[in-house]
């Protein structure tokens, strides 16, 4: 996902779920490293959901684990705007 919220992140993981079920021959959900040697073996590709920012997330950081049992592995901490989990004070 790129500036999706929560919301909208789910409605793109059914999306792909429906890809996942129509191409079981060609694609699966990825969720560590021994799909990608899984897929390899089966001569598939593993898809890994992540997001290109924070926003999936929005300002609540128990977010985070809704994500991963939706199938979320990578995050972003932000690209392109500001988000609130990126921003870290400068002060010494």
């Amino acid at each position: 996902v790129y500036h999706e919220d929560f919301d909208e992140l789910q409605k793109r993981i059914s999306e792909w779920k429906e890809h996942f079920k129509n191409h079981d021959d060609l694609i699966f959900l990825g969720k560590d490293f021994r799909d990608i040697e899984k897929a390899k073996k089966n001569n598939k590709k593993a898809i890994f959901i992540g997001f290109q920012n924070c926003s999936p997330i929005e300002d609540d950081i128990n977010l985070i684990e809704k994500d991963r049992e939706l199938g979320c592995r990578f995050m972003q901490r932000n690209y392109n705007n500001k988000a609130f989990c990126a921003s870290f004070s400068n002060s010494n």
